[in-house]
């Protein structure tokens, strides 16, 4: 396994100069749910152009006017992000628990997309409804999008301009799944790739902090033996998980089920009774490469999602899709600080009251602890919770 995968992720044009906007004289193709939009000379002028630094979103049409653009930015709305997990309640049945590996772009059917960057086509997979394109200007990366119905004229070795139009959303689908890729071998692209974290490739404003459910639990390591909480305090002993419930927000109003996307950085800090910090980790989901949970391998895919998260059925106290929850194993969070692929193990992380140092001393004394958990989304909106716990070896 690939252990450390060095990437820059630079900046990323956002709309290249010259030519004339497609999108004109649109008309319904025989046969075809995909509208004849005519096939770009040269490259595309978005009339209003995204945010600076970042890239225009797959919904963005380069014709589109002042009032329409307005329209697209106050419906849209992402429901799952980089590494969200998804799946069943006890981790059962064929899908399982997996790491959500892009951003979902809810959009009605029909809906046509665009090229959010010039690349060249790498791969299609008509079955997903999957088009695959490698980044012009940082080769063996590129980009993803699935659900759709791909124009049929787009095919493998294709160029693509930024804001072509590659097909519409599939019928039944409501959504594109956009993912940004690393390929490790140079030559599959449907299979060879690991995920990266897209979130700052686009403008998703949120001024809504990210929400830590109210009680940490705490596990003996890579077990489901949760230690007991007697008048709100718990005692530890050993080695210890320490499991948080999270959830992002956006505040858009359009969520039919509560928003639960997954927040991008992580810090968890202990404190003895005087305050001094005696046992530290952080992590940034920027620095994790994830392996894609349909298209890649299978046993690694669920070896991450095992890693990083409980069980829902564990935990909750109501369905998590119901309120909206993950349940992250906030010690097993990969401390990276680089673009590095997960290749850790459970047993391996944790926080372990019992250690002794090079003489045989208890580094941590039977006394009182503070747990000082904070959290924060793409936006920097940050959240901090504390709880006490007694460690008793």
């Amino acid at each position: 396994m690939m252990k450390f995968l060095a990437l820059l992720l630079i900046v990323l044009l956002a709309a290249c100069g010259g030519g004339s906007s497609s999108g004109s004289n649109i008309s319904q193709s025989a046969g075809s749910n995909v509208p004849a939009i005519p096939l770009p000379s040269g490259p595309l002028i978005y009339i209003v152009a995204p945010a600076a630094g970042k890239l225009p979103w797959p919904q963005h049409n380069p014709s589109f006017t002042q009032d329409q653009y307005a329209a697209m930015v106050k419906s849209n709305f992402i429901l799952n992000n980089f590494g969200l997990l998804q799946g069943n309640e006890d981790g059962s049945g064929s899908r399982g628990m997996y790491l959500h590996d892009g951003l979902d772009f809810m959009l009605p059917d029909g809906t046509s997309v665009y090229a959010v960057k010039a690349g060249t086509i790498k791969d299609l997979m008509p079955s997903g409804g999957i088009i695959t394109v490698e980044d012009l200007m940082q080769l063996g990366t590129g980009w993803q999008m699935a659900h759709l119905d791909v124009d049929v004229r787009l095919q493998v070795g294709q160029k693509l301009q930024q804001g072509q139009f590659v097909g519409v959303i599939r019928n039944g689908e409501g959504h594109t799944h956009f993912n940004r890729i690393l390929n490790l071998q140079n030559t599959d692209w449907s299979y060879g790739n690991v995920s990266l974290y897209p979130d700052d490739l686009f403008d998703l404003p949120d001024t809504l902090a990210p929400v830590i459910f109210p009680v940490l639990y705490y596990f003996k390591d890579a077990s489901d033996t949760v230690f007991l909480r007697t008048n709100n305090l718990v005692t530890l002993s050993g080695k210890v998980d320490i499991v948080a419930g999270l959830r992002d927000l956006a505040g858009n109003p359009q969520a039919a089920t509560p928003e639960r996307k997954a927040p991008s950085k992580f810090d968890l800090l202990i404190k003895d009774e005087v305050g001094k910090t005696v046992w530290h980790t952080q992590a940034d989901l920027r620095n994790i490469a994830i392996t894609p949970p349909f298209l890649g391998d299978a046993s690694a895919a669920d070896r991450e999602v095992k890693l990083l998260y409980k069980k829902p059925i564990v935990v909750d106290i109501a369905p998590w899709r119901n309120q909206g929850f993950s349940w992250w194993v906030m010690t097993n969070l990969p401390t990276y600080t680089s673009l590095t692929r997960i290749d850790v193990k459970d047993e391996d992380l944790h926080w372990d009251t019992s250690a002794k140092n090079a003489n045989g001393q208890a580094i941590y004394s039977n006394s009182l602890y503070t747990v000082v958990l904070s959290v924060a989304d793409s936006n920097g909106n940050q959240t901090t919770m504390t709880d006490a716990v007694l460690v008793k070896n």
